[in-house]
């Protein structure tokens, strides 16, 4: 009885295999620029096979599952979403962050030169400003017409 369960695993899995293979071959050969729409690529694996419409729906979230965990492809959602290549989306990601860094890295440029600034603004409140006195002195000087009286 063993036996006969593993060769119904096998040949379940064997099914499954050349619908991965063709899948592997029709994005191998998809030469686009963006995403490869997933329900093109269903179409074409549904003739391929010539899946019945129940056949279709009981095999489109294998597929689907099998692009989620592939090494080289991944799926994106939305209006503009699809199966891309994984090394551009990699690639994308790594522009971001380099952009994120030197933005950073800018920001980071313009604070030092910012405390810098005031420093300098703060050193020269301590300078001497007229007759041997600082700014602070100044302040604390009587009003003008009290200094000539």
């Amino acid at each position: 009885m063993n036996g006969n369960i593993s060769a119904h695993i096998q040949a379940y899995w064997e099914t499954y295999t050349e619908t991965f293979q063709f899948v592997d071959q029709i994005l191998a050969n998809w030469t686009g620029v963006g995403c490869y729409k997933l329900p093109t690529l269903l179409e074409e694996v549904a003739v391929q096979f010539d899946w019945t419409e129940e056949q279709f729906r009981a095999k489109d979230p294998i597929v689907r599952d099998y692009l989620r965990s592939h090494p080289l492809y991944f799926i994106t959602r939305g209006a503009r979403g699809g199966i891309g290549r994984r090394f551009e989306k990699d690639q994308k990601e790594a522009r971001l962050e380099a952009k994120k860094q030197a933005k950073k890295e800018v920001e980071m440029a313009i604070e030092a030169e910012i405390a810098r600034k005031q420093a300098l603004i703060s050193a020269d409140k301590t300078t001497v400003v007229s007759a041997g006195k600082t700014t602070a002195d100044n302040f604390n000087a009587p009003p003008y017409e009290e200094a000539f009286t």
